[in-house]
This record gives structure tokens, C-alpha cells and sequence, in this order.
């Protein structure tokens, strides 16, 4: 029963023939869960860069910063939950053989939080192989 609500404002600017991309983003999200303590009000900005490298390569890139503030306080807390959330995208792709795809992504991400538990440091490095229909 749990209602998420993601309002966005995304605009994107197109340069070298549709070879680059740009994209702003601005979002606020609404999340209403079950329990109050996991309700949340936020708010996202972001940027964007794709780049098309040859007939069959590309690359993109996001930055994204976001605030939440919590309804209630965490669980043996004794103040309210406030989360500002830093995070770095990055992915390469390859298309080959006609219909595969190879890709090797980097995700960064900083959540800092007045409330220590959720504190955190992330890298997450991935290779995805797949097929395109």
C-alpha cells in the first residue's frame, strides 16, 4: 500500500548533429510507506551528459544530488532524519555482433545523514552483456 510520486522538469539540449546530449533534471518526490519512519519528502537535481563515440560506442555520464526529509524519526533516534545524497554515474557501452551489447558502468554514491546508521560511502563497478530486440 505503499504510494511513491515523482514530479520531473527535464529539459535536454541536443549539439553536433544529435551526438551530445545535455540533460538538467529537477524532480520532487513524495513517499508514503507504511510506516512513517520510511516517508519521505525530496527533492532531485541532476545533470547529464550523453555522447555518441563511433557508429556503435557510447558513453554517459549523471551527477545527481538529492535532499529527503523523513515524516518521523528513526527507530532509537531522537531527531528527526535528514539525507542529502551525492551520486556519480558513469557507463561506457559497446554495441557488437549486430543485435549484443557490452557495457562497463561506475556508480558512485555519498549518503550523509544526521542520523549515523544511514551514513554510507558506495562504489559499484559492473560489466552487463546482453541482446537488443
Amino acid at each position: 500500500d505503499s504510494v511513491n510520486r515523482i514530479y520531473e522538469l527535464s529539459p535536454s539540449f541536443y549539439f553536433n548533429n544529435r551526438r551530445d546530449m545535455i540533460t538538467l533534471a529537477i524532480s520532487h518526490e513524495n513517499s508514503n510507506a507504511r510506516l512513517n519512519r520510511h516517508s519521505f519528502e525530496a527533492r532531485h537535481y541532476s545533470i547529464s551528459y550523453f555522447k555518441r563515440i563511433l557508429k556503435d560506442m557510447e558513453f554517459f555520464a549523471r551527477y545527481r544530488y538529492a535532499d529527503r526529509e523523513f515524516d518521523t524519526k528513526p527507530l532509537l533516534y531522537t531527531k528527526d532524519r535528514k539525507d542529502t545524497r551525492h551520486s556519480f554515474y558513469a557507463v561506457l557501452s559497446r554495441n557488437f555482433l549486430k543485435y549484443y551489447f557490452a557495457s562497463l558502468y561506475y556508480n558512485y554514491i555519498s549518503n550523509d545523514s544526521n542520523a549515523d546508521l544511514y551514513d554510507f560511502d558506495r562504489n559499484i563497478y559492473g560489466l552487463s552483456v546482453g541482446i537488443k530486440f
